[in-house]
Parts: C-alpha cells; sequence; structure tokens
C-alpha cells in the first residue's frame, strides 16, 4: 500500500499508519466479513484509500463471496479465455455475451450460476467451445474463424 497519501481531513502525510480493518460487505443480499489494509490517519482518525484500491477491495470481497458459494474466481474466469488465446470480444461473441458484459466478469463481477456452469464446461472440456464456436460462425470474418478454430485446435 502506498504511503504517499494525504490525509483530506487533516492535509498531512505524516501521520499515516497501516491499519488492518475488518467489516462487513453485502454481497447480493448476504454479509460477507472482509479484512483489508488501509492507511489511517492517526491524528485524525480519516481512512485514506484511492479509487483504485477500493475497487481492489470490492474485487476481493466479490472473490470471496464467489469462494464461498463455488463460483469461478476472477483469474480463473481470465485464465480459460487465454487458455485458447482468444482476445476478450471474440470469447464473448462465442459465448453469446456482449463485450462489455463478458468484460465485466473479467474485472471481478459475480457471473450469473448458469455462465458460470458455462465456464465450467469450457474449461473442463475444449469440444464444450468447439461446438459453441459452431454455433457462432456466421458472427465473424472467415480469416478470424480460421484463426480462432486453430486456436481451439491447439488445445
Amino acid at each position: 500500500m502506498k504511503n504517499k497519501q494525504i490525509c483530506s481531513t487533516c492535509r498531512t502525510d505524516k501521520f499515516l499508519k497501516i491499519k488492518n480493518i475488518t467489516t462487513n460487505f453485502n454481497i447480493k443480499g448476504e454479509e460477507i466479513q472482509f479484512t483489508y489494509e488501509t492507511l489511517v490517519c492517526s491524528q485524525c482518525g480519516e481512512y485514506i484509500s484511492s479509487p483504485d484500491q477500493n475497487d481492489e477491495i470490492l474485487k476481493r470481497v466479490y472473490d470471496r463471496y464467489k469462494e464461498i458459494h463455488g463460483l469461478l474466481l476472477t483469474d480463473e474466469i481470465i485464465s480459460i479465455r487465454k487458455k485458447y488465446n482468444l482476445s476478450l470480444r471474440d470469447f464473448s461473441k462465442i459465448l453469446g455475451l456482449s463485450y462489455v458484459t463478458y468484460h465485466r466478469y473479467e474485472n471481478g463481477a459475480i457471473p450469473e450460476p448458469a455462465l458460470n456452469n458455462l465456464l465450467l464446461l469450457i474449461k473442463e472440456n475444449p469440444q464444450n467451445l468447439d461446438n459453441l464456436f459452431e454455433r457462432a460462425k456466421l458472427k465473424f470474418e472467415p480469416k478470424k474463424i480460421q484463426k480462432i478454430q486453430s486456436a481451439i485446435n491447439e488445445i
């Protein structure tokens, strides 16, 4: 964690200390208790964090929720696509999702159980991705079809 931040309340960086904070997050109506590090101003007690740090904490809380519920973690979702050497755009087309929707899952959003199951099937057996690709070929240019088919066949 970066210690070069400034307290927005007392405008100093001289009294910042790293502290573990445990709090509850409400994720899909369920309380998830999570502990994380943050900077606290020892002069005024203000918690200091950046939007990037807040995003990272939320990703980790979502991954904790996924872990509890047996869903694929963010890194696992990303690794499935990368295993086939496919772009985000191409993979989302094959799955029948918009680019924006699939991009959210690779950035930490919690997938619906149906998508989670589909990704598990693709992870476990490349033939499942090949079957989906067969149904999605009309969405691709001929040159792209050859490239994607080669990537799937390599696995």
